[in-house]
């Protein structure tokens, strides 16, 4: 087993036991298992899965880092919600806007790069709650 734990700066949002972590790396997707090599990754906004099959279970997690280091993966995340939390329709009104926006920042600003930054986290939350919505549908019909 692998003790998972997600931590932000406000609090410890996760800390269970689980078979296998999908991370959200910067370089991609990063699947560990028991056993892993020791590891420190920095990580983008992407969507972080655990459990296992039907199982599974999914966060929107955004900037940080994951250390994988015996069978303990630790992230430590700048900001991170449950895919149940998010609002799917208000995380795809922000990515619109956001994307409108950023057209309108001038290139290299940091007006452009917190804009990328917050779009990156929309389009994240967004599809963790698509990703949930087709992982509740498949429950259904099982």
């Amino acid at each position: 087993m692998l003790t998972l734990e997600v931590i932000t700066r406000k609090k410890v949002m996760l800390k269970t036991e689980t078979l296998e972590v999908t991370l959200p790396g910067e370089m991609g997707e990063l699947g560990v298992l028991t056993g892993h090599v020791p590891l420190l990754t920095s990580l983008g906004s992407g969507l972080l899965s655990y459990g296992q099959g039907k199982d599974k279970r999914l966060m929107a997690v955004h900037f940080g880092f994951a250390e994988i280091f015996g069978n303990r993966v630790t992230v430590l995340a700048k900001d991170a919600q449950t895919a149940e939390e998010i609002d799917g329709a208000a995380a795809l009104a922000a990515l619109e806007g956001l994307q409108v926006a950023l057209k309108g920042a001038v290139a290299g600003s940091e007006e452009e790069a917190t804009l990328s930054k917050e779009l990156a986290q929309a389009r994240t939350q967004h599809l963790a709650a698509e990703a949930l919505k087709a992982l509740q549908h498949s429950h259904q019909h099982h």
